[in-house]
């Protein structure tokens, strides 16, 4: 029921006047069942009506207290607002509205409505802004404008990621878990699989909402990793993209070019430090043409992001999964590379704990927003070169702030022959060790909230990014 007293405005903004008293009036009929549906998705502040927007908050306050927010307990609360209109009190339009009702089926349609409809009110004040802002002096600032326009729109995207936390039931969860639980059973293979059987073994797997955290020294081969990773799920059909703060993706093409060049040819490898010097043959040549083409159909991006603070990744991110969309893909995985170079925010200026850890927690939020596995490699702190033992641990995450806390899963790589080089004068047992380990990488699960932890084993030639499984290269 739409009442002519409300919205009299000459230019009203968008709204729909009929679903904000729909969404009151079913919450007023069954408030136990409706008002948690309604507010998973809708604030106080997606009402257009002032008054709808107060009725909601008095609704939500009564809840948090305990109380059911029926008819009579929310005239209370609402004892001292205004008349709607000469004669027309809050309480008496409530009654209205309850008595209108006809049932809570729609609450969610109902909801997402008022919610749409305020983000379109929010999208156009952000085009006013961005108008304003370039007019006069401002034409001089135009990236700056754009960025904080882009930044808030990314924002109103936000709010279609997650619905602002659904709510399900003990039962519906088990459910869930049963299905997913079924679904790998199924396939017979994670959902994200690494390609090395041994590791997948032991993590199950990336899974989509999880932050995994690759940790390592330089020269341990998290880049490496990173690359060769991408290739494998790009290839299982799963859309990723990177987004290097280190290096270029001209940089970047030079290892992935190596690493596709050399993978079925260990009589011929193609090293990416000679192909970036252009020391290579007609045939390696042949090959990595051949792998461009193959490339062109992997559902695959790579950012250059120096300067990319985490608010501009997660816009990139959400705009890439609407192009990976748009051509029938799906994005399901990020890689961040990494922690250290992502631009922090103002917020804790100074404060390298609270940067990172601000960082971290947002890659995870991102995460479960977007239903993609976030994969994030982070420096570690040079106080592992300083013990007997270099093998990383958790404590070794440079700056942790929030790290261990928000990721699912921690990985260190680790190469003891990079180690056995450097020793100055080595002994005959140090040589016939080197030789034992030459491409033997270490992949140390330190934390993983849903197993154990230990270490595996893999190949790693550093030299083309190849990772195998380790028995298959003896």
């Amino acid at each position: 029921m739409t009442v002519a007293y409300l919205s009299q405005a000459s230019e009203p903004l968008p709204h729909n006047l009929e679903a904000e008293q729909a969404l009151l009036g079913a919450i007023l009929m069954q408030p136990r069942d409706a008002l948690p549906v309604a507010r998973s998705i809708v604030a106080p502040a997606d009402f257009h009506e002032d008054v709808h927007a107060a009725v909601f908050q008095a609704m939500l306050a009564l809840d948090r207290e305990g109380r059911v927010p029926a008819l009579p307990l929310l005239a209370a609360a609402l004892r001292g607002e205004p008349d709607i209109a000469e004669g027309v009190t809050v309480v008496g339009y409530l009654a209205k509205l309850a008595a209108g009702a006809t049932s809570i089926l729609n609450v969610p349609d109902y909801a997402r409505t008022v919610r749409d409809f305020a983000v379109t009110r929010r999208a156009l004040d952000v085009a006013d802004g961005l108008k304003a802002a370039l007019a006069g002096h401002g034409a001089l600032r135009p990236f700056e404008a754009v960025r904080e326009a882009v930044g808030a729109c990314d924002e109103l995207l936000s709010v279609r990621d997650k619905d602002r936390g659904v709510q399900t039931s003990l039962a519906g969860a088990i459910r869930d878990a049963h299905a997913a639980a079924s679904a790998r059973r199924d396939r017979g293979a994670p959902e994200i699989a690494t390609g090395l059987t041994d590791l997948d073994r032991k993590i199950g797997g990336f899974d989509r909402g999880q932050l995994i955290v690759i940790g390592g020294r330089p020269a341990m081969g998290k880049s490496a990793f990173l690359e060769y990773l991408q290739i494998t799920t790009a290839r299982a059909g799963q859309g990723s993209a990177t987004f290097s703060y280190e290096m270029n993706a001209s940089e970047f093409g030079v290892r992935a070019a190596a690493y596709m060049a050399s993978e079925r040819y260990s009589a011929d490898r193609l090293e990416y430090a000679a192909f970036r010097q252009g020391l290579f043959t007609e045939r390696q040549g042949q090959r990595v043409a051949e792998a461009a083409e193959a490339a062109e159909m992997l559902p695959a991006a790579i950012i250059s992001a120096s300067g990319m603070s985490v608010h501009d990744l997660a816009s990139r991110a959400r705009r890439i999964k609407m192009d990976f969309e748009r051509r029938g893909a799906d994005l399901a995985i990020l890689f961040v590379d990494y922690l250290q170079l992502v631009t922090p925010s103002k917020r804790y200026s100074g404060q390298r704990v609270q940067e990172v850890g601000e960082i971290s927690t947002a890659l995870k939020t991102l995460a479960q927003q977007m239903n993609v596995c976030v994969v994030l490699l982070s420096q570690l702190s040079r106080q592992v070169e300083q013990r007997d033992n270099k093998r990383p641990r958790l404590s070794d995450l440079r700056e942790s702030g929030n790290i261990e806390q928000d990721a699912d899963l921690v990985l260190f790589l680790y190469r003891e022959a990079y180690y056995l080089k450097q020793l100055p004068d080595p002994s005959i047992a140090d040589v016939e060790k080197l030789d034992q380990v030459q491409n033997v990488v270490e992949i140390i699960v330190d934390k993983q909230r849903h197993g154990d932890t230990g270490i595996v084993r893999v190949f790693g030639d550093m030299a083309t990014g190849i990772f195998r499984d380790l028995e298959a290269w003896r």
